[in-house]
Protein backbone atom coordinates (compact mmCIF):
# COMPACT_ATOMS: atom_id res chain seq x y z
CA UNK A 1 0.00 0.00 0.00
CA UNK A 2 2.88 2.38 0.76
CA UNK A 3 4.20 2.02 -2.80
CA UNK A 4 0.76 2.75 -4.23
CA UNK A 5 0.83 6.17 -2.61
CA UNK A 6 4.48 7.04 -3.29
CA UNK A 7 3.57 9.20 -6.27
CA UNK A 8 0.76 10.91 -4.38
CA UNK A 9 3.08 11.64 -1.45
CA UNK A 10 5.62 13.15 -3.82
CA UNK A 11 3.00 15.37 -5.44
CA UNK A 12 1.49 16.51 -2.14
CA UNK A 13 4.88 17.22 -0.59
CA UNK A 14 5.82 19.38 -3.57
CA UNK A 15 2.57 21.33 -3.21
CA UNK A 16 3.29 21.85 0.49
CA UNK A 17 6.81 23.10 -0.20
CA UNK A 18 5.52 25.51 -2.84
CA UNK A 19 2.91 26.81 -0.38
CA UNK A 20 5.55 27.36 2.30
CA UNK A 21 7.78 29.08 -0.23
CA UNK A 22 4.97 31.40 -1.28
CA UNK A 23 4.31 32.21 2.38
CA UNK A 24 7.97 33.17 2.82
CA UNK A 25 8.73 30.42 5.32
CA UNK A 26 11.55 28.78 3.33
CA UNK A 27 14.31 30.91 4.85
CA UNK A 28 17.33 29.85 6.86
CA UNK A 29 16.02 31.12 10.19
CA UNK A 30 12.72 29.18 10.02
CA UNK A 31 13.67 25.89 8.38
CA UNK A 32 14.12 24.17 11.73
CA UNK A 33 10.51 25.02 12.68
CA UNK A 34 8.89 24.03 9.39
CA UNK A 35 7.51 20.86 10.96
CA UNK A 36 4.97 22.96 12.87
CA UNK A 37 3.64 24.55 9.68
CA UNK A 38 3.72 21.22 7.85
CA UNK A 39 1.77 19.58 10.65
CA UNK A 40 -0.96 22.21 10.36
CA UNK A 41 -1.05 21.88 6.55
CA UNK A 42 -1.21 18.09 6.79
CA UNK A 43 -4.02 18.22 9.36
CA UNK A 44 -6.10 20.68 7.35
CA UNK A 45 -5.52 18.77 4.11
CA UNK A 46 -6.36 15.45 5.76
CA UNK A 47 -9.49 16.93 7.30
CA UNK A 48 -10.70 18.10 3.91
CA UNK A 49 -9.79 14.76 2.31
CA UNK A 50 -11.73 12.94 5.02
CA UNK A 51 -14.77 15.13 4.42
CA UNK A 52 -14.65 14.57 0.66
CA UNK A 53 -14.13 10.82 1.05
CA UNK A 54 -17.13 10.41 3.36
CA UNK A 55 -19.31 12.53 1.09
CA UNK A 56 -18.21 10.51 -1.96
CA UNK A 57 -18.86 7.14 -0.36
CA UNK A 58 -22.16 8.36 1.07
CA UNK A 59 -23.26 9.73 -2.30
CA UNK A 60 -22.41 6.41 -3.96
CA UNK A 61 -24.54 4.54 -1.46
CA UNK A 62 -27.43 6.98 -1.95
CA UNK A 63 -27.17 6.57 -5.73
CA UNK A 64 -27.28 2.79 -5.31
CA UNK A 65 -30.36 3.09 -3.09
CA UNK A 66 -32.06 5.30 -5.65
CA UNK A 67 -31.44 2.68 -8.34
CA UNK A 68 -33.32 0.26 -6.10
CA UNK A 69 -36.42 2.48 -5.97
CA UNK A 70 -35.62 4.68 -2.96
CA UNK A 71 -36.10 8.44 -3.00
CA UNK A 72 -34.64 11.06 -0.68
CA UNK A 73 -37.32 12.04 1.79
CA UNK A 74 -35.20 14.48 3.78
CA UNK A 75 -31.54 15.14 4.55
CA UNK A 76 -29.59 16.55 7.45
CA UNK A 77 -26.03 17.71 7.89
CA UNK A 78 -24.21 15.83 10.60
CA UNK A 79 -20.92 16.57 12.37
CA UNK A 80 -18.40 13.76 12.69
CA UNK A 81 -15.17 13.93 14.69
CA UNK A 82 -12.12 12.34 13.09
CA UNK A 83 -8.45 12.54 14.10
CA UNK A 84 -8.00 15.77 12.14
CA UNK A 85 -11.02 17.65 13.50
CA UNK A 86 -14.74 17.87 12.83
CA UNK A 87 -16.23 17.35 9.38
CA UNK A 88 -19.75 18.11 8.16
CA UNK A 89 -21.40 15.59 5.85
CA UNK A 90 -24.84 15.10 4.39
CA UNK A 91 -26.90 12.22 5.81
CA UNK A 92 -30.04 11.62 3.69
CA UNK A 93 -33.09 9.68 4.81
CA UNK A 94 -34.56 7.62 1.94
CA UNK A 95 -37.86 5.77 1.51
CA UNK A 96 -39.23 3.26 -0.98
CA UNK A 97 -42.87 4.18 -1.46
CA UNK A 98 -43.79 0.84 -2.96
CA UNK A 99 -42.26 -1.41 -0.28
CA UNK A 100 -42.32 1.03 2.64
CA UNK A 101 -38.65 0.31 3.32
CA UNK A 102 -36.46 3.04 4.84
CA UNK A 103 -32.69 3.53 4.82
CA UNK A 104 -30.08 5.95 6.10
CA UNK A 105 -26.89 4.86 4.30
CA UNK A 106 -24.51 7.19 6.14
CA UNK A 107 -25.83 6.14 9.50
CA UNK A 108 -26.56 2.46 8.90
CA UNK A 109 -23.72 1.50 6.57
CA UNK A 110 -21.01 4.05 7.29
CA UNK A 111 -21.99 3.99 10.98
CA UNK A 112 -21.79 7.76 11.24
CA UNK A 113 -24.33 9.83 13.10
CA UNK A 114 -24.50 13.39 14.40
CA UNK A 115 -21.67 14.21 16.81
CA UNK A 116 -20.17 10.73 16.62
CA UNK A 117 -16.44 10.07 16.84
CA UNK A 118 -14.44 7.72 14.67
CA UNK A 119 -12.86 4.70 16.42
CA UNK A 120 -9.42 6.32 15.99
CA UNK A 121 -10.57 9.41 17.90
CA UNK A 122 -12.12 7.33 20.67
CA UNK A 123 -8.93 5.33 21.02
CA UNK A 124 -6.87 8.52 21.23
CA UNK A 125 -9.22 9.91 23.88
CA UNK A 126 -8.85 6.67 25.82
CA UNK A 127 -5.07 6.95 25.55
CA UNK A 128 -5.17 10.28 27.37
CA UNK A 129 -8.26 9.71 29.53
CA UNK A 130 -6.95 6.66 31.40
CA UNK A 131 -3.63 8.33 32.15
CA UNK A 132 -4.64 11.79 33.37
CA UNK A 133 -7.63 13.69 34.71
CA UNK A 134 -10.28 14.32 32.08
CA UNK A 135 -9.45 18.04 32.07
CA UNK A 136 -5.74 17.39 31.51
CA UNK A 137 -6.61 14.74 28.91
CA UNK A 138 -8.60 17.36 27.01
CA UNK A 139 -5.66 19.76 27.08
CA UNK A 140 -3.19 17.10 25.96
CA UNK A 141 -5.46 15.97 23.12
CA UNK A 142 -5.73 19.57 21.90
CA UNK A 143 -1.97 19.99 22.05
CA UNK A 144 -1.30 16.79 20.09
CA UNK A 145 -4.11 16.85 17.51
CA UNK A 146 -4.79 20.56 17.07
CA UNK A 147 -8.49 20.65 17.95
CA UNK A 148 -10.47 20.47 21.17
CA UNK A 149 -12.61 17.77 22.75
CA UNK A 150 -14.25 18.72 26.05
CA UNK A 151 -13.58 16.90 29.29
CA UNK A 152 -17.15 15.60 29.59
CA UNK A 153 -16.93 14.06 26.11
CA UNK A 154 -13.73 12.28 27.14
CA UNK A 155 -15.40 11.12 30.35
CA UNK A 156 -18.26 9.54 28.39
CA UNK A 157 -15.89 7.83 25.94
CA UNK A 158 -13.68 6.45 28.71
CA UNK A 159 -16.59 5.04 30.70
CA UNK A 160 -18.15 3.56 27.57
CA UNK A 161 -15.05 1.62 26.53
CA UNK A 162 -13.87 0.83 30.06
CA UNK A 163 -17.04 -1.20 30.60
CA UNK A 164 -15.88 -3.50 27.78
CA UNK A 165 -12.41 -3.96 29.29
CA UNK A 166 -13.63 -6.04 32.23
CA UNK A 167 -15.22 -8.59 29.92
CA UNK A 168 -12.15 -8.59 27.69
CA UNK A 169 -9.84 -9.44 30.62
CA UNK A 170 -12.19 -12.13 31.96
CA UNK A 171 -12.54 -13.77 28.54
CA UNK A 172 -8.82 -13.64 27.86
CA UNK A 173 -7.90 -15.22 31.18
CA UNK A 174 -10.57 -17.93 30.88
CA UNK A 175 -9.41 -18.90 27.41
CA UNK A 176 -7.13 -21.91 26.93
CA UNK A 177 -3.41 -21.09 27.22
CA UNK A 178 -1.20 -21.54 24.17
CA UNK A 179 -0.11 -25.17 23.78
CA UNK A 180 3.51 -24.34 22.97
CA UNK A 181 4.19 -22.44 26.20
CA UNK A 182 7.42 -23.23 28.03
CA UNK A 183 6.73 -24.26 31.63
CA UNK A 184 8.72 -22.10 34.06
CA UNK A 185 10.22 -24.00 37.03
CA UNK A 186 9.04 -21.30 39.48
CA UNK A 187 6.20 -18.79 39.22
CA UNK A 188 6.11 -15.79 41.55
CA UNK A 189 2.79 -14.30 42.70
CA UNK A 190 2.21 -11.21 44.82
CA UNK A 191 -0.86 -9.33 45.98
CA UNK A 192 -1.40 -6.13 47.89
CA UNK A 193 -4.19 -3.67 48.53
CA UNK A 194 -4.66 0.08 48.55
CA UNK A 195 -7.55 2.36 49.39
CA UNK A 196 -9.35 4.56 46.88
CA UNK A 197 -11.96 7.15 47.75
CA UNK A 198 -15.45 6.52 46.45
CA UNK A 199 -18.54 8.70 46.66
CA UNK A 200 -22.24 8.38 45.91
CA UNK A 201 -25.40 10.30 46.64
CA UNK A 202 -27.44 9.15 49.61
CA UNK A 203 -31.20 8.84 49.86
CA UNK A 204 -33.19 12.09 49.40
CA UNK A 205 -34.03 14.06 52.55
CA UNK A 206 -37.72 14.86 52.76
CA UNK A 207 -37.15 17.91 54.97
CA UNK A 208 -34.38 19.51 52.86
CA UNK A 209 -34.75 20.93 49.34
CA UNK A 210 -32.24 22.06 46.74
CA UNK A 211 -32.06 25.86 46.36
CA UNK A 212 -32.49 26.10 42.56
CA UNK A 213 -34.83 23.29 41.45
CA UNK A 214 -36.45 22.68 44.84
CA UNK A 215 -35.84 18.92 44.68
CA UNK A 216 -35.30 16.66 47.71
CA UNK A 217 -31.70 17.23 48.82
CA UNK A 218 -29.22 14.36 48.67
CA UNK A 219 -25.94 14.35 50.53
CA UNK A 220 -22.72 12.98 49.11
CA UNK A 221 -21.43 9.97 51.01
CA UNK A 222 -17.67 9.37 50.76
CA UNK A 223 -15.95 6.14 51.68
CA UNK A 224 -12.47 4.65 51.30
CA UNK A 225 -12.64 1.23 49.67
CA UNK A 226 -10.05 -1.53 49.34
CA UNK A 227 -8.76 -2.22 45.83
CA UNK A 228 -6.59 -5.28 45.36
CA UNK A 229 -3.83 -5.67 42.81
CA UNK A 230 -1.85 -8.85 42.06
CA UNK A 231 0.61 -10.12 39.52
CA UNK A 232 2.07 -13.39 38.33
CA UNK A 233 5.39 -13.83 36.56
CA UNK A 234 7.94 -16.57 35.94
CA UNK A 235 10.66 -16.08 38.54
CA UNK A 236 13.35 -15.81 35.86
CA UNK A 237 11.38 -13.22 33.86
CA UNK A 238 10.18 -9.65 34.32
CA UNK A 239 7.07 -10.28 32.18
CA UNK A 240 4.23 -9.71 34.65
CA UNK A 241 0.51 -10.23 34.18
CA UNK A 242 -1.55 -8.02 36.49
CA UNK A 243 -5.08 -8.63 37.75
CA UNK A 244 -7.14 -6.86 40.36
CA UNK A 245 -10.15 -4.82 41.28
CA UNK A 246 -12.45 -3.82 44.10
CA UNK A 247 -13.20 -7.50 44.69
CA UNK A 248 -12.87 -10.21 47.36
CA UNK A 249 -9.57 -12.08 47.74
CA UNK A 250 -10.88 -15.22 46.08
CA UNK A 251 -12.07 -13.43 42.94
CA UNK A 252 -8.70 -11.76 42.41
CA UNK A 253 -6.73 -14.92 43.22
CA UNK A 254 -8.85 -16.94 40.79
CA UNK A 255 -7.83 -14.57 38.00
CA UNK A 256 -4.26 -14.67 39.30
CA UNK A 257 -4.28 -18.45 38.90
CA UNK A 258 -5.60 -18.08 35.35
CA UNK A 259 -2.84 -15.58 34.59
CA UNK A 260 -0.21 -18.02 35.86
CA UNK A 261 -1.63 -20.74 33.60
CA UNK A 262 -1.21 -18.42 30.62
CA UNK A 263 2.43 -18.03 31.62
CA UNK A 264 3.00 -21.78 31.43
CA UNK A 265 2.30 -22.89 35.01
CA UNK A 266 1.42 -26.58 35.29
CA UNK A 267 1.44 -29.32 37.94
CA UNK A 268 5.27 -29.38 37.95
CA UNK A 269 5.67 -25.65 38.52
CA UNK A 270 6.66 -24.40 41.98
CA UNK A 271 4.61 -21.39 43.10
CA UNK A 272 6.24 -18.81 45.37
CA UNK A 273 4.08 -16.17 47.04
CA UNK A 274 5.39 -13.06 48.79
CA UNK A 275 2.73 -11.82 51.20
CA UNK A 276 2.46 -9.06 53.79
CA UNK A 277 0.65 -11.07 56.45
CA UNK A 278 -2.84 -9.70 55.78
CA UNK A 279 -5.73 -11.77 57.04
CA UNK A 280 -7.03 -14.24 54.51
CA UNK A 281 -4.48 -13.60 51.74
CA UNK A 282 -2.33 -16.68 52.23
CA UNK A 283 -5.38 -18.89 52.66
CA UNK A 284 -6.94 -17.59 49.44
CA UNK A 285 -3.73 -18.24 47.47
CA UNK A 286 -3.42 -21.76 48.86
CA UNK A 287 -7.04 -22.54 47.98
CA UNK A 288 -6.38 -21.82 44.34
CA UNK A 289 -2.71 -22.77 43.93
CA UNK A 290 -2.34 -25.63 46.40
CA UNK A 291 1.06 -26.05 48.09
CA UNK A 292 3.17 -22.92 47.77
CA UNK A 293 6.46 -21.52 49.01
CA UNK A 294 5.29 -18.65 51.16
CA UNK A 295 7.59 -15.72 52.02
CA UNK A 296 6.49 -13.16 54.60
CA UNK A 297 7.44 -9.66 53.53
CA UNK A 298 10.72 -8.96 55.31
CA UNK A 299 10.34 -5.16 55.69
CA UNK A 300 6.91 -5.72 57.28
CA UNK A 301 8.36 -8.26 59.71
CA UNK A 302 11.26 -5.94 60.53
CA UNK A 303 8.79 -3.14 61.29
CA UNK A 304 6.89 -5.48 63.64
CA UNK A 305 10.15 -6.36 65.42
CA UNK A 306 10.95 -2.66 65.89
CA UNK A 307 7.52 -2.17 67.47
CA UNK A 308 8.18 -5.11 69.77
CA UNK A 309 11.58 -3.73 70.80
CA UNK A 310 10.02 -0.32 71.44
CA UNK A 311 7.31 -1.92 73.58
CA UNK A 312 10.10 -3.67 75.51
CA UNK A 313 11.55 -0.17 76.09
CA UNK A 314 14.91 -0.93 74.55
CA UNK A 315 17.06 2.13 73.83
CA UNK A 316 17.66 3.10 70.20
CA UNK A 317 21.10 1.49 69.80
CA UNK A 318 20.00 -1.64 71.65
CA UNK A 319 16.74 -1.80 69.68
CA UNK A 320 18.46 -1.74 66.30
CA UNK A 321 21.00 -4.33 67.41
CA UNK A 322 18.27 -6.58 68.80
CA UNK A 323 16.14 -6.33 65.63
CA UNK A 324 19.13 -7.01 63.38
CA UNK A 325 20.03 -10.05 65.46
CA UNK A 326 16.52 -11.50 65.19
CA UNK A 327 16.29 -10.86 61.45
CA UNK A 328 19.70 -12.48 61.03
CA UNK A 329 18.56 -15.54 62.97
CA UNK A 330 15.46 -15.83 60.78
CA UNK A 331 17.63 -15.48 57.66
CA UNK A 332 19.67 -18.43 58.93
CA UNK A 333 16.53 -20.51 59.42
CA UNK A 334 16.51 -20.31 63.23
CA UNK A 335 12.83 -19.43 63.55
CA UNK A 336 12.33 -21.96 66.35
CA UNK A 337 14.96 -20.32 68.57
CA UNK A 338 13.58 -16.82 67.91
CA UNK A 339 10.07 -17.98 68.74
CA UNK A 340 11.24 -19.80 71.90
CA UNK A 341 13.08 -16.73 73.14
CA UNK A 342 10.12 -14.41 72.63
CA UNK A 343 7.61 -16.94 73.94
CA UNK A 344 9.61 -17.18 77.17
CA UNK A 345 9.83 -13.41 77.56
CA UNK A 346 8.25 -11.82 80.62
CA UNK A 347 8.42 -8.13 81.29
CA UNK A 348 7.60 -4.73 79.86
CA UNK A 349 5.59 -4.88 76.62
CA UNK A 350 4.38 -8.42 77.30
CA UNK A 351 1.15 -7.97 75.34
CA UNK A 352 2.93 -6.73 72.19
CA UNK A 353 5.48 -9.55 72.43
CA UNK A 354 2.73 -12.15 72.75
CA UNK A 355 0.93 -10.64 69.76
CA UNK A 356 4.07 -10.92 67.67
CA UNK A 357 4.63 -14.50 68.82
CA UNK A 358 1.21 -15.46 67.50
CA UNK A 359 2.05 -13.76 64.19
CA UNK A 360 5.42 -15.52 63.98
CA UNK A 361 3.86 -18.90 64.80
CA UNK A 362 1.31 -18.42 62.04
CA UNK A 363 4.06 -17.72 59.48
CA UNK A 364 6.83 -19.86 60.93
CA UNK A 365 7.35 -21.58 57.55
CA UNK A 366 7.47 -18.26 55.68
CA UNK A 367 10.38 -16.46 57.39
CA UNK A 368 13.37 -18.54 56.26
CA UNK A 369 14.83 -15.68 54.27
CA UNK A 370 18.10 -17.47 53.57
CA UNK A 371 16.14 -20.23 51.82
CA UNK A 372 14.21 -17.63 49.79
CA UNK A 373 17.45 -15.90 48.82
CA UNK A 374 18.96 -19.19 47.66
CA UNK A 375 15.96 -19.75 45.37
CA UNK A 376 16.09 -16.19 44.07
CA UNK A 377 12.68 -15.38 45.56
CA UNK A 378 12.20 -11.73 46.59
CA UNK A 379 12.08 -11.19 50.35
CA UNK A 380 9.86 -8.13 50.09
CA UNK A 381 6.68 -7.12 48.29
CA UNK A 382 8.16 -3.98 46.75
CA UNK A 383 7.20 -5.02 43.22
CA UNK A 384 3.48 -5.09 43.90
CA UNK A 385 3.59 -2.06 46.20
CA UNK A 386 5.27 0.04 43.52
CA UNK A 387 2.78 -1.31 40.93
CA UNK A 388 -0.02 0.23 43.00
CA UNK A 389 1.49 3.64 42.38
CA UNK A 390 1.65 3.36 38.60
CA UNK A 391 -1.48 1.26 37.89
CA UNK A 392 -4.50 2.15 40.06
CA UNK A 393 -3.20 5.15 42.01
CA UNK A 394 -1.66 6.95 39.03
CA UNK A 395 -5.14 7.57 37.67
CA UNK A 396 -7.65 6.80 40.41
CA UNK A 397 -6.01 8.47 43.40
CA UNK A 398 -5.64 12.01 42.15
CA UNK A 399 -5.84 14.80 44.78
CA UNK A 400 -9.47 15.46 45.64
CA UNK A 401 -10.79 12.76 43.30
CA UNK A 402 -13.65 10.49 44.33
CA UNK A 403 -15.19 7.82 42.13
CA UNK A 404 -18.56 6.17 42.07
CA UNK A 405 -18.02 2.58 43.30
CA UNK A 406 -19.36 1.16 40.04
CA UNK A 407 -16.69 2.97 37.98
CA UNK A 408 -13.63 1.68 39.87
CA UNK A 409 -13.37 -1.80 38.31
CA UNK A 410 -13.96 -0.74 34.67
CA UNK A 411 -11.37 2.04 34.83
CA UNK A 412 -8.89 -0.20 36.61
CA UNK A 413 -9.52 -2.85 33.94
CA UNK A 414 -8.37 -0.39 31.27
CA UNK A 415 -5.25 0.35 33.32
CA UNK A 416 -4.59 -3.39 33.57
CA UNK A 417 -5.02 -3.84 29.81
CA UNK A 418 -2.37 -1.17 29.33
CA UNK A 419 -0.01 -2.54 32.00
CA UNK A 420 -0.23 -6.08 30.60
CA UNK A 421 0.66 -5.00 27.07
CA UNK A 422 -2.77 -6.02 25.77
CA UNK A 423 -3.70 -2.56 24.45
CA UNK A 424 -3.31 -3.36 20.76
CA UNK A 425 -5.11 -6.69 21.08
CA UNK A 426 -7.98 -5.08 23.02
CA UNK A 427 -8.64 -2.53 20.29
CA UNK A 428 -8.27 -5.16 17.60
CA UNK A 429 -11.09 -7.14 19.21
CA UNK A 430 -13.19 -4.14 20.21
CA UNK A 431 -16.67 -4.21 18.60
CA UNK A 432 -16.36 -0.64 17.35
CA UNK A 433 -13.12 -1.36 15.54
CA UNK A 434 -14.37 -4.63 14.13
CA UNK A 435 -17.35 -2.79 12.70
CA UNK A 436 -15.06 -0.19 11.15
CA UNK A 437 -12.67 -2.76 9.69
Amino acid sequence: MDREYDEVVEQVSEVFVQALESAGELVVNSVSTLDVSLKDLARRSSLRAMEKAVERVGAARVAEARSEGFTVHRSQTIEVSCLFGQISVSSPYLRNRETGQKTRPVRDELRMYHRCKTPAVERALMDFGIEDSFQLASERFTEHYGWKVGRTSILRVVHQHASVAESYIADRLKSEPAKDLDSPPVVLVEMDGCELRTAHLGAPHKSERTPVRNLPARKRISQWRDVRLAFSRPLASEDKTFVGGMKPFDDVVEQLHQAARHQGMNHATVVAAVIDGGNGLREAIERHFGDIICVLDRPHLTAHLHEVAKAMELSDPDRHAWVNEKVGDLYDGCVASVYAELDAYSGVGQERVDQFCRHLWRFQDAVDYGFAHAWGIPQGSGEIESAHRYIPQRRLKLPGAAWHPSSINPLLAMRLVRANGWWQDFWGKHPAHQAAA
